[in-house]
């Protein structure tokens, strides 16, 4: 049974081996303009916990631009010592904060010019939060930006 499997395996054994990752070309560079683009409903049920679209229509569209400094954006109230101040209002959120990748090279600490900081989570998505732990990557001084 074994001899007659072991082709089958062999076979199996070539085509996991190989990747897009041996390529000998080098990395591929990812570019931006032409990437495909996530469209984002923070106002959907999913994403949302107090500004729900379902609740209030005149929230922006899925994907269309927010103007965080229009109502109900803002919010006004009293500061600690009784003066009016005003914040912004992004809804209420997990306390735990999402990861957010930066690039900076090795030997300057300089941002990568071009490089998209990376992303796991998006509003509507489990763990997204308004707020974001900054995790600085450092790479070698020939890292090619969105690579």
């Amino acid at each position: 049974m074994i001899k007659k499997l072991l082709p089958l395996i062999l076979i199996l054994a070539i085509f996991v081996g190989c990747s897009d990752d041996d390529d000998p070309t080098g990395p591929q560079v990812l570019d931006p303009d032409t990437a495909p683009k996530a469209t984002v409903d923070r106002f959907s049920d999913d994403a949302a916990n107090l500004m729900k679209r379902s609740d209030n229509p005149s929230l922006p569209a899925a994907g269309e631009a927010i103007d965080f400094d229009m109502a109900p954006f803002i919010t006004k109230g009293l500061g600690p010592n009784g003066e009016m101040v005003e914040y912004y209002n992004f809804d209420v959120m997990s306390t735990t904060t999402a990861p957010i990748y930066a690039f900076f090279y090795e030997s300057s600490k300089e941002a990568v010019p071009n490089q998209l900081n990376i992303v796991g989570v998006k509003p509507g998505d489990a763990g997204y939060n308004d707020f974001w732990h900054v995790h600085q990557v450092l790479v070698p001084d020939d890292y090619t930006a969105n690579s």
